[in-house]
């Protein structure tokens, strides 16, 4: 995620971010994370909760507290499972988990056609 977002995300949660390089996700997840985040903050958000690491992993995202309860855990694979049709490219939300690529990844059809053209097989 870029410096800018990532900074937008730690100034509406600092709590929860307290440093932007936890923030490992591609651009197009920034909406998604926003909605995890507040999710996470609506259940309390002591000084022992924050954000380990937020990364892609097997094409899905993928969220790490430092602690948290069994309904913060279910909250956040709740909303993960959303983020398996939002592309990670520009955050449209009519997107597939593509496991024939080298790298699984979600995309929308339109930078999934663009991926597919830039590799050469």
């Amino acid at each position: 995620m870029d410096s800018e977002l990532a900074t937008r995300l730690q100034t509406k949660y600092p709590k929860l971010i307290r440093h932007t390089g936890v923030l490992e996700l591609p651009n197009g997840w920034f909406g998604i994370l926003d909605e995890i985040c507040a999710v996470i903050t609506s259940f309390g958000v002591t000084d022992e909760t924050f954000i380990v690491q937020a990364k892609e992993k097997f094409g899905r995202i993928r969220v790490y507290l430092s602690e948290s309860s069994e309904d913060v855990y279910e909250a956040i694979e709740k909303l993960s499972l959303e983020a398996d049709h939002i592309c990670e490219e520009c955050g449209n939300r009519k997107a597939d988990l593509r496991t024939n690529l080298s790298w699984w990844r979600t995309l929308c059809e339109e930078h999934y056609l663009e991926y597919l053209s830039l590799q050469s097989y």
